[in-house]
């Protein structure tokens, strides 16, 4: 039989899948209607939706609200062929499908019935692929939204400058090789000596020298204001990098955010080896 913990992950999925189509479902319908709208226009759309709901709620009982259809106000004013059949019939059906497919699960599993269990895995199974056609669907009739056949071939963000739509120079790939080394060169060395179980104290020292030349190249490069500085800083912010053009603003974020980098690091590194070089003349005491 099944176990309490892919019981567990069987709800998870199912309320995962039908909040999913919930929010998209209103969520695409709101993106159609802004479409074809003005920006004021549509601000006076949400005013007018918001009243027919409160009337809605008001002057209906909530059988009625429930036997609605969904977003049905909103329906009313997309343009007929604007919005799929397909994705209102899913959204109708998704939900107690999903409570039917635990509910066959929860009884099939306490009663140790294989039919009932085989009922929920083709229920699930009809779950995944409705799911697949909605977002499909929706993704491919969504207002300016297609997908695209072939991707264009994406270049490399430390050989391209994609500000400037040109290959970075010699001296700039080089101020770049210069910042990773900083973001990267000492810090994931260090993880990986600390990372494997039963960690030593020799990995544990050498790991501290590590974060500690960390700190203090980091920390001197932050006095300096180098250019690596602030290309370690974008590539953190994930920005293009620019390695010798740097708006003011952004200089002044970058010291603001990063004057700790090299501090920590220093911190870290020191009491990694204080720990460390207790805990080697311990052994010997």
């Amino acid at each position: 039989m099944v176990s309490k913990l892919m019981v567990t992950a069987d709800i998870l999925c199912c309320l995962v899948m039908a909040v999913y189509v919930r929010t998209r479902y209103s969520r695409s319908i709101m993106e159609r209607l802004e479409a074809s709208r003005t920006h004021k226009e549509f601000r006076l759309l949400g005013i007018e939706l918001r009243t027919e709901y409160a009337a809605i709620k008001r002057f209906k009982t909530p059988l009625q609200r429930f036997l609605m259809p969904p977003c049905e106000p909103e329906l009313k004013r997309l343009e007929e062929g604007q919005f799929p059949g397909t994705l209102t019939s899913i959204r109708q059906v998704y939900a107690l499908l999903s409570i039917g497919q635990v509910i066959v699960l929860v009884l099939g599993n306490g009663m140790r019935s294989t039919f009932l269990l085989y009922c929920a895995a083709m229920l699930f199974a009809a779950m995944v692929i409705m799911l697949i056609i909605f977002i499909y669907t929706d993704r491919t009739t969504l207002p300016g939204r297609k997908i695209p056949r072939k991707k264009a071939k994406k270049q490399s963000r430390w050989k391209y400058n994609e500000k400037q739509k040109r290959p970075y120079t010699a001296q700039e790939k080089q101020v770049i090789r210069t910042a990773w080394f900083l973001r990267y060169g000492f810090a994931f060395p260090a993880l990986i000596l600390l990372s494997g179980s039963g960690v030593s104290k020799t990995a544990v020292i050498i790991a501290s020298l590590l974060c500690i030349a960390d700190g203090v190249l980091t920390e001197w490069h932050f006095q300096k204001r180098t250019h690596a500085f602030y290309c370690m800083m974008q590539d953190i912010m994930h920005h293009t990098l620019t390695p010798f053009v740097h708006s003011p603003g952004f200089e002044k974020r970058a010291e603001k955010e990063g004057k700790w980098l090299g501090k920590i690091f220093l911190i870290l590194g020191f009491s990694m080896l204080l720990c460390g070089i207790y805990s080697a003349i311990s052994t010997f005491i």
